[in-house]
């Protein structure tokens, strides 16, 4: 668990290179006091100026629960304390067959839907996921993206700012898990196959994320011709990915070099595609 100092020292570095937020996640402690949450996120928010792009499903899931309270409340509670937008981590695939198999702690579908729709509820923005190449069915898959573009309907007709931001996928990294040597990684042909249909198919998402972090710098420039507008983030640490064996970075030149190479305009974003300037 790390100190407020260490995240001030984090804070820090991040906004020395013109960063502006924090993807928090760290899975489910039950020990943890839901003040705790509110806490870190009024911390980091308003003490530390950062944004907070924060808690996977599974973890708000469990917030619930400690809080006693509904999902919305829930979810309302973390906006007020300062919370900006949810990450759509754990999603896989949302198909129940699957999430048996590899991440049955994780709860069915409905488990992960159902706080993105709080959410949405709640007028919090969130993004959409698929991580993919664990043995499902195409036609799973496109059960995945049905999901999703249906919830985005709701939130668009709602109109109260809620909804997903963007969309993105990437291959399963099995590299230090139990499924390592047992699935056939997926090709970077399949990777931007399965991009391009999500762009034709998630006809409501105003943005389609690059995964260069699981693919690689030249497929994730490539990326950009298969239905990507966005390159995603800069990362001065992660520990996700880089925990399966694969780690790739760039720096902001490089980032700012492929754009530009693949015939595009590079900018800055925040988590809700605002444009940050200089």
């Amino acid at each position: 668990m790390l100190t407020k100092e260490q995240l001030k020292q984090k804070a820090e570095e991040t906004q020395a290179i013109g960063g502006t937020g924090f993807l928090l996640q760290g899975g489910v402690n039950p020990d943890l006091p839901w003040d705790y949450y509110l806490d870190l996120v009024r911390y980091l928010r308003h003490d530390l100026g950062i944004w907070v792009h924060g808690f996977s499903p599974v973890e708000i899931q469990m917030m619930a629960k400690l809080s006693g309270q509904t999902l919305r409340k829930t979810v309302a509670d973390l906006r007020e304390a300062g919370l900006g937008s949810i990450p759509g981590g754990g999603a896989e695939i949302l198909v129940d067959r699957i999430r048996k198999k590899i991440a049955p702690l994780k709860g069915g579908r409905e488990k992960w839907l159902e706080v993105m729709e709080a959410a949405h509820e709640e007028g919090v923005k969130t993004t959409g996921t698929m991580m993919f190449g664990i043995t499902e069915t195409m036609a799973e898959r496109i059960e995945h993206l049905e999901a999703l573009r249906d919830q985005q309907d709701r939130a668009l007709a709602r109109n109260n700012g809620g909804g997903y931001t963007a969309f993105a996928a990437w291959p399963f990294q099995s590299g230090h898990t139990p499924w390592e040597g047992k699935v056939p990684k997926p090709t970077d042909v399949e990777y931007l196959r399965t991009i391009a249909v999500a762009r034709i198919f998630l006809d409501n998402f105003a943005h389609i994320q690059s995964s260069w972090v699981t693919m690689g710098r030249k497929t994730g420039q490539l990326a950009l011709h298969y239905g990507c507008d966005d390159m995603g983030s800069l990362m001065l640490e992660e520990n996700v990915v880089s925990a399966a064996g694969t780690c790739y970075s760039v720096n902001k030149d490089e980032m700012t070099r492929m754009i530009t190479a693949a015939g595009y305009e590079p900018w800055q974003r925040d988590n809700i595609y605002g444009e940050v300037r200089a």
